[in-house]
């Protein structure tokens, strides 16, 4: 009979499987906006200069579409610890406490933090946290850190489209959606100014009837911007609107 032959241990194949200790893990906020990554990663910016360095928690800008699809089997959730979401859309993970962005702009979402870091450090610098975020995540300073544009008339030019968008669809916007989209048509007028427009749309078909109601709620920003908002620019925004955000997956280069 013939015999196999005898195998060394250094022969057998050896597999590695990395784990991080959760003992050891880095601590994260993880920041998210379902129009693109990189709004995730200006409020990420934003966050980050409201946490003092001695704490070591990072802040990571994460993908909407990835964070709600993938849930805790995201990568980000092996590599660090993680402390909250912070955002225009709640991913929906059960584990992680949600922070909407409209919650941190209007201060009800500092109470959170303001526990969160009570257990980390001290009274003085909880307070100091406190007022950087009261300071950083104004509407004002966000919108400021996603457009060069002229903030006011930004802000004010979103509101009369809200305002009109309301009055044609007798529906009350909420905060949640106001917000998402006060950032999102921010950088939407300056793609626009810029021709960097999005052409094409694989989202959920728009019914005509509400692609007529936003049109004529977006002629006070084409009128005064000089612009023509693409249909497909429509389809998203219908998407905020609903949050229908299956589909709002890509960086739309912010």
């Amino acid at each position: 009979m013939r015999r196999s032959p005898a195998i060394s241990p250094r022969d057998v194949p050896v597999e590695y499987q990395l784990y991080w200790p959760k003992s050891n893990k880095p601590r994260a906020i993880l920041t998210t906006c379902a129009t693109g990554i990189g709004v995730a990663t200006n409020l990420c910016s934003l966050l980050s200069a409201s946490i003092p360095q001695a704490l070591e928690i990072d802040v990571v800008a994460c993908d909407y579409a990835m964070l709600a699809n993938n849930k805790t089997q995201e990568p980000v959730f092996i590599r660090y610890d993680v402390l909250a979401i912070v955002g225009t859309l709640d991913p929906h993970i059960a584990s992680v406490p949600w922070i909407s962005l409209d919650s941190l702009i209007s201060g009800e979402g500092n109470q959170y933090l303001m526990r969160l870091f009570g257990s980390l450090t001290t009274p003085d610098q909880v307070a100091e946290i406190n007022n950087l975020l009261l300071k950083n995540f104004s509407l004002r300073r966000v919108i400021e850190s996603v457009t060069i544009l002229d903030t006011s008339k930004v802000i004010n030019h979103v509101e009369q489209f809200l305002l009109r968008y309301e009055h044609l669809a007798g529906v009350t916007v909420s905060n949640e959606r106001k917000v998402a989209l006060y950032v999102h048509i921010s950088c939407l007028i300056e793609r626009l100014i810029r021709h960097a427009g999005i052409t094409t749309w694989s989202g959920q078909q728009c019914p005509e009837h509400e692609l007529n109601r936003l049109r004529e709620a977006f002629s006070v920003i084409e009128s005064n911007y000089s612009v023509k908002i693409p249909t497909a620019e429509l389809g998203y925004i219908h998407n905020i609107l609903t949050f229908e955000t299956d589909f709002i997956e890509q960086d739309q280069q912010f």
